[in-house]
């Protein structure tokens, strides 16, 4: 797999992002679609429809749409992967450098699952109808609706030129009182400086946690300067780059998707409120009151910052181009038959987790 192509600077980053979310469209949403339990046992008629509202929503921004069925080995169901593909310019070829955003839709059995993890949906959801706004990009996007640690990405490799993943899990919970911040074992031996800049700011919760590997800097460095460029400072950010040796000793950053990337040493970075560890979510985490009673117009603004940062993420990695040089673009590399054959096969090859 040859190296992906080098991120853009924070300049331009702003030079490419459109930033134009709709917050209260992510409210409308959230409340609409996924405010209530989507389990395949407890109420499987909703996670039904969330998948399918996913579907339509990815048809109707113009996406490609494909359904990665597979068996689960939990209760011998068949569990659905959504994945929405914006074909790039450089699409079926060595110049391609594919970017990836996700986050799962269904929840725990008792759960209503607003902040675990429709929020992040709705982020990536809005996300996806901002990128589209600009159809004709050089490198390939894809948007991933998952269930929850049931993605394997063997279809990347070796085929597919990989720039990253930026994944996300629990991130509505801005929380602005003091002392509503607790660590994760071991993050404040681990990560000194940022537990004291946590600490000389009130114990807060007010902050995006991101994080990866240090072999990920490169992509946590774009996100962190594109959020902070993207204005809104009481909407803060910490940064953790997880050194090789800790990573069996900082199992809470693992706890979603974007780890079975790190295990095939692919590029991913993970975003987080930090779940169970801020505010009301220490008693909701998988509970019944992660529900619309927390919902508030601050929290709203709080993933519409990151939404529109994922959307210069994806305005940077995969640059929007002139609409006039697109038409052989589909032509290169085994041409139109060859795309659609690339396409099926890095779609059908998907894996299904066994670990």
């Amino acid at each position: 797999m040859p190296p992906p192509a080098p991120i853009l600077s924070a300049a331009a980053l702003l030079t490419y992002c459109t930033c134009d979310v709709d917050p209260q469209r992510m409210e409308d949403t959230l409340r609409q679609h996924f405010s209530e339990t989507r389990h395949h046992r407890t109420n499987p008629d909703n996670k039904r429809a969330a998948k399918q509202y996913i579907q339509d929503q990815f048809k109707q921004y113009g996406l490609e749409v494909h359904n990665h069925e597979f068996p689960s080995a939990i209760d011998n169901v068949t569990g659905t992967n959504v994945i929405g593909m914006l074909r790039g310019k450089n699409f079926n070829t060595s110049l391609d450098n594919v970017v990836a955003i996700s986050a799962h839709y269904d929840t725990m059995p008792e759960t209503p699952g607003v902040n675990d993890n429709g929020a992040a949906v709705v982020a990536m959801l809005e996300a996806a109808r901002q990128v589209v706004r600009h159809p004709q990009r050089n490198n390939t996007v894809f948007f991933f609706a998952v269930l929850v640690t049931e993605f394997l990405p063997t279809f990347l490799a070796p085929n597919v030129p990989w720039q990253g993943l930026l994944n996300m899990d629990v991130i509505l919970n801005f929380d602005s009182r003091n002392d509503s911040q607790d660590f994760p074992p071991g993050v404040d031996m681990a990560f000194p400086d940022q537990a004291a800049s946590v600490r000389s700011d009130g114990q807060r919760g007010d902050f995006l946690t991101i994080a990866g590997r240090t072999a990920d800097q490169g992509l946590l460095k774009a996100f962190v300067d594109a959020w902070n460029k993207l204005g809104q400072p009481k909407f803060e950010i910490e940064e953790f780059a997880i050194p090789v040796n800790l990573h069996d000793h900082l199992r809470d950053f693992t706890r979603s998707d974007h780890s079975n990337f790190w295990e095939h040493n692919l590029t991913a970075i993970f975003l987080t409120d930090s779940a169970n560890f801020r505010g009301y979510m220490e008693q909701c985490y998988h509970k019944q009151c992660d529900s619309l009673q927390y919902l508030t117009k601050e929290r709203v603004n709080f993933i519409a910052k990151t939404s529109r940062t994922l959307v210069a993420m994806a305005d940077s990695m995969a640059p929007y181009v002139d609409s006039s040089s697109s038409s052989a673009s589909m032509l290169t590399g085994g041409g139109v038959l060859g795309a659609l054959i690339f396409s099926m096969a890095l779609l059908t090859s998907l894996r299904l987790l066994t670990n």
